[in-house]
């Protein structure tokens, strides 16, 4: 009788393996075909699962791999889990990845939710082999204001910036649309994306990321504006938005650079 019970239990066992072995398999397939059908064409492996937006579906965890100038890239991702991807192999035919792409595709205008593909322009933006020479052009520029001498310069996307994001989902849709007809493929095409006409179009901008010892009380004093119009007095600095920051987080104004003259946005 106890040899029967363990029989059972150890056939349910089984089967509840092979069932999650079987859920594990189709969510993977759906989320490689989903790369791979808009030119991300690495490899991609689940770590895991989460739950962190509430009334939300469980997040999958997982790795998007691919080579780079002969050198591995890891990006750590996050995407909602639906049933239907557990159950069911990825078919692109029904996923229409030609009409939306990775972003076009994903983002709302009330609910954005770019963990699928944010962190993949991160890296195509800190692999940029130009990145580093524009950063350091700008901050020779910008340390000519006796205030600003000290600070460092970064570019940084738009999209999580809630007041640019409007400014500049525009221009990323439209470049992931021609990079699909292109077929471009490194990183989906976003590796050596141009980084002029990004910030002119407000995808990415400028940071001036204080030094250590000023704190946020003292970044009030500061006047931005004035000091990049006293910059603009000596040399020219690119069409975009600047902003001061602290540890990486904007603060005070955002102040944009258009036709070569200074405007407040905010």
């Amino acid at each position: 009788m106890k040899s029967d019970k363990k029989k059972s239990c150890l056939v349910i066992l089984i089967f509840f393996a092979l069932l999650g072995f079987c859920f594990y398999k189709n969510l993977e397939s759906n989320l490689k075909g989903f790369y791979a059908s808009r030119n991300y064409h690495g490899s991609v492996q689940i770590t895991g699962f989460s739950w962190e937006r509430e009334n939300d579906a469980p997040d999958v965890n997982y790795v998007y791999t691919e080579k780079i100038n002969g050198k591995e890239i890891s990006i750590p991702l996050k995407k909602p889990v639906q049933f239907k991807q557990m159950v069911m192999p990825y078919f692109a035919q029904l996923d229409n990845p030609k009409e939306d792409g990775l972003i076009s595709g994903l983002v709302s205008y009330s609910d954005v939710d770019s963990r699928p593909f944010l962190p993949i322009i991160e890296k195509a933006l800190e692999l940029h082999p130009e990145r580093k020479q524009i950063e350091n052009e700008l901050q020779n520029k910008i340390h000519q204001a006796s205030d600003l001498k000290g600070t460092s310069i970064h570019l940084k996307e738009s999209i999580s910036d809630n007041l640019l994001f409007s400014k500049s989902v525009f221009w990323f849709t439209d470049y992931e649309e021609r990079s699909m007809e292109e077929n471009r493929t490194k990183l989906g095409g976003w590796y050596g994306f141009p980084l002029k006409d990004a910030l002119a179009n407000d995808a990415i901008y400028v940071q001036i990321e204080l030094p250590k010892h000023i704190d946020r009380f003292d970044s009030l004093d500061m006047d931005l504006p004035g000091e990049l119009k006293g910059i603009l007095q000596q040399t020219s600095l690119p069409d975009g938005y600047y902003s001061l920051a602290i540890d990486g987080e904007r603060v005070g104004k955002i102040v944009e650079i258009k036709k070569g003259k200074v405007e407040d946005w905010r």
